[in-house]
C-alpha cells in the first residue's frame, strides 16, 4: 500500500507517507481491497495466513484481515471473522455511505480427510458483512448462498438496490458445463 495515491473529495491523499508497509509476507493471492470511508479514513481488507499455531491444517489457513487508516496511521490487522475456516476473494464496496464486504468462505473447517479439491469446492459459500464505523469493525454477518447446496460459490460482488445491498456471485456445479449467476438481497439495518 506504500505507493497508493487516492483522491477524496477535497484533497489528494498520499498513502506513501504512512508507515509502509504495515504488513509483510502476505499470501500471494491476498486479493487486497481498499475503500475510502465517508469520514476520509481508508479501510483495507486482504487474505492472509493466520499461522500454523492457530490453524495447523494448510487448507484452513487463509483468513480475511482488515486495517483502518486514520490520522496517518494504519491500525493493527484484525481478523474480519474468526471462525477457523478458509476465506478467499474479498470484495469491498462503499455504497450509500456504508462499507460492505462479500467473500468466499468455507462452510466448515477442513480436516486431513476432507480437504480434497471436490470437498473444498463444495464447502465454499458466500459471506457478507457490513463495517460499523462507530465500533471500528465488521458485523451483521450473513451467509447469502445456500450452504447445503454443495456447489462452488465464488466471485462475489456487491451492489446497492433501492432497499439496501445485494450480493451477486457465480455458482459452479460439479460435472455441469454451465454455471449459474445468483443474487441475494441482504437485510441491513445500518
Amino acid at each position: 500500500l506504500a505507493s497508493i495515491r487516492f483522491r477524496n473529495e477535497n484533497e489528494l491523499l498520499d498513502a506513501s507517507d504512512v508507515d509502509a508497509p504495515f504488513r509483510d509476507n502476505v499470501l500471494p493471492g491476498a486479493a487486497v481491497q481498499l475503500a475510502a470511508l465517508p469520514d476520509g479514513s481508508l479501510l483495507t481488507v486482504w487474505a492472509d495466513d493466520p499461522g500454523m499455531e492457530t490453524r495447523p491444517l494448510a487448507s484452513n489457513r487463509s483468513a480475511l484481515y482488515y486495517s483502518l487508516w486514520k490520522n496517518g496511521t494504519w491500525s493493527q490487522p484484525v481478523l474480519v471473522e474468526d471462525d477457523g475456516t478458509a476465506d478467499y476473494s474479498p470484495v469491498l464496496r462503499v455504497l450509500d455511505g456504508t462499507a460492505y464486504l462479500a467473500w468466499m468462505n468455507a462452510g466448515h473447517a477442513f480436516t486431513a480427510e476432507t480437504s480434497g479439491l471436490e470437498e473444498t469446492a463444495a464447502a465454499m459459500d458466500i459471506r457478507f458483512a457490513a463495517f460499523d464505523e462507530g465500533a471500528g469493525g465488521f458485523g451483521q454477518f450473513a451467509t447469502v448462498s445456500d450452504p447445503d447446496e454443495g456447489v462452488l460459490d465464488m466471485l462475489p460482488d456487491i451492489l446497492l438496490l433501492e432497499n439496501g445491498p445485494a450480493v451477486v456471485w457465480l455458482a459452479e456445479t460439479a460435472n455441469d458445463l454451465y454455471n449459474r449467476i445468483l443474487a441475494e438481497a441482504v437485510s441491513h439495518s445500518g
